[in-house]
Parts: C-alpha cells; structure tokens; sequence
C-alpha cells in the first residue's frame, strides 16, 4: 500500500468521524469494530440472565450478540437512539423501539426465532441509549465529554459478569408498550443529564458519576428483561 493511499484513507475515515454529530455516540460496542464484547452485549446479557430466571427463554443469545452494534456500525443510524424533548427537539427513539417490537413478535409467532433475536438485539441497543442521559439532551460541555463518559463506562464492562452486582432484578413483568417504557425511561434518564454531564466534567469517573451510571444500566436490563417476557407473552 502506497503513503499516499495510507494518507487518503486516514483523511477519510477523520472526515467521516467530523461529521458524525456527538449526540450520535452510544453506549460502547467493544473492539473489532463492535463485533467484540461490549457494554450493549452487557446489557443484553444481564437482560437475559433476568428473563432466563423468570421463566423467558425464547432469546437466541448467540444470534443476538454480534448485532447489538449494527445500529452504529452497519446502519450508521445517528438518529433513532436519542429522544431529545427538553433540550431541542431530536430524535424518535420510542417509536423506532415500538417498531423493533412488533417486527420480534412477528417473527417470533412465525416461528423465526433468529430472526426475531436479532430483531431484538437491535431493540436493545436503541433502548439502552436512552436509559443513557447523554442522549436525552444536548448542551456544548456534553459534547466534551460524552464519548470519553462512554468509553469509561466501557471499560468497567468490556467482559461478561463484570459489575454485575449493578443489577438489582426486580420483578420480571410485561408492558402495556415498548413506546411508553421507552418514553418513561428516557424521562427518568434525562433527570440525570445535568448532574452527569457537570461531574463528569469536573472530576471524570467519579463515585458520583458511578452511581449515576450504575442506576442507568440497571434501568436498561430490567427493562429489557421486561420486553423479553413482553414479546413472549405476545407472539
């Protein structure tokens, strides 16, 4: 490969990155390009783990866990995992999860169970952005800070098990709908997004932005725990 080619494909990939808005990072997919473990494969996980133990095992994980990326990596989707209300007016992250559901439930009842576990695997990665703060709002100090916030939350759970003392299950139990669940967790998140954003800014990962954190991943696994026996008690 000749210098100048290195040179052009380095200019490529810096403009791509320039263009991608920050509110469009997430929750960190591992390495290799998402298709290593990351914190959206920790969250599906420990969702499973919770449905598993309340009778809900219709979820091929295996299938699941190399798409939880896809809507950063292969979509290249920077719209749908936001739901910004309060602070502008961006995104749609709870009908886009409805719509995530219901193609799972038709899989699901026709038999497709691949199929439908991928569907999901997408469902879960939109879902836990928004129990994520950071993408309930938008100001220019988050904008500093957000990738390297997600980049440390990464870091704590880049392995299966890691932190999983973080979960506290609660009873596993279906929703009336995968909007309103989403639109009632990325309301809850947002009450967060001030405190986040000035802390970590101020002092990094700290015991405060920790616990912020740890409240908001275990909000997204029982959620999603919960819309695992959802779409079983649907199909």
């Amino acid at each position: 490969m000749t210098v100048t080619l290195v040179v052009i494909q380095v200019v490529a990939v810096l403009a791509l990155i320039a263009v991608v808005p920050q509110r469009a990072a997430a929750w960190a997919n591992g390495d290799d390009w998402g298709n290593g473990f990351g914190t959206h494969d920790w969250v599906l996980v420990e969702a499973d783990r919770l449905a598993r133990a309340a009778g809900c095992g219709w979820l091929d994980l295996k299938a699941a866990l190399p798409h939880t990326d896809d809507p950063d990596t292969r979509l290249r989707d920077f719209y749908h995992h936001v739901y910004d209300v309060w602070g502008g007016r961006y995104g749609d992250a709870p009908t886009h999860i409805e719509k995530l559901y219901r193609r799972t439930v038709r899989q699901l009842r026709a038999g497709k169970r691949r199929a439908a576990s991928i569907s999901f695997a997408l469902l879960s990665h939109y879902y836990s952005d928004i129990c994520n703060p950071l993408h309930t709002d938008q100001t220019r100090l988050e904008e500093r800070i957000h990738s390297n916030y997600e980049d440390a939350v990464e870091r704590r759970t880049d392995r299966r098990g890691d932190n999983r003392r973080w979960i506290r299950p609660g009873r596993v139990r279906v929703r009336s709908s995968a909007a309103a669940a989403a639109r009632g967790a990325a309301k809850w998140a947002h009450r967060s997004y001030t405190m986040l954003v000035r802390e970590y800014a101020r002092h990094g990962y700290s015991a405060r932005v920790n616990s912020i954190t740890r409240r908001c991943l275990d909000r997204a696994v029982n959620d999603l725990a919960d819309l695992l026996l959802t779409v079983q008690k649907a199909r």
